[in-house]
């Protein structure tokens, strides 16, 4: 924890300080390996502030977001909240705490990483049988970049990321050994972000 610390305080004294909000929908599918778990993409709205800490060389980014998206029917924007699959009707509701980092590359391109520690809250639509229960912890690994433009109030941009899930969506049964496979999401994160003080 020392070392972080010391490898990140040039990024705190040296850094163009931001404050700002974050758009995005994540589009996921599962990795469902046989599992009792829909097919099938499904979107989810993604909103949240964030601060950002950035010299000319890389940085941080600190966030926590809200993700959310009611039943087909309910009040969902196209696109950003659906269910791609006609026979699906599902429902998201989740917080989370969003750490990133990466380099800075000719001031506008921001290749980035880090990582989206999540509570789901509500999980509906998912299952296809009662004989299993959901994780309410998750844990994501997204990667990809940001471009990020000057504005007169700070800078604006957009940026895609992959969700690589680290966590289960199913928990393992009491009855099960070994390796266990219980359904990881996975999928696209398409995102914009608007800065002040950037």
């Amino acid at each position: 924890m020392r070392q972080i610390l010391l490898l990140l305080l040039p990024v705190l004294f040296f850094a163009q300080n931001g404050v700002g909000f974050r758009f995005a929908t994540d589009i996921l599918f599962f990795n469902s390996n046989n599992q009792p778990l829909i097919s099938g993409a499904f979107s989810v709205a993604n909103f949240g502030p964030k601060v950002k800490l950035y010299n000319d060389y890389g940085g941080i980014e600190l966030g926590v977001n809200m993700l959310y998206k009611e039943h087909r029917g309910g009040f969902n924007f196209p696109g950003i909240m659906a269910d791609f699959k006609q026979d699906n009707s599902t429902a998201w509701t989740s917080y989370e705490l969003d750490f990133r980092f990466g380099p800075r590359i000719k001031k506008y391109f921001y290749p980035k990483t880090g990582y989206r520690l999540g509570y789901l809250a509500k999980a509906e639509g998912f299952l296809q049988d009662d004989s299993r229960t959901i994780n309410k912890i998750y844990f994501i690994l997204p990667v990809g970049f940001s471009i990020e433009l000057p504005t007169q109030f700070g800078s604006t941009g957009f940026g895609f990321m992959w969700n690589i899930f680290l966590t289960n969506f199913l928990k393992r049964p009491q009855s099960f050994f070994g390796d266990y496979n219980g359904g990881r999401l996975q999928g696209l994160n398409v995102v914009i972000n608007v800065m002040i003080g950037d």
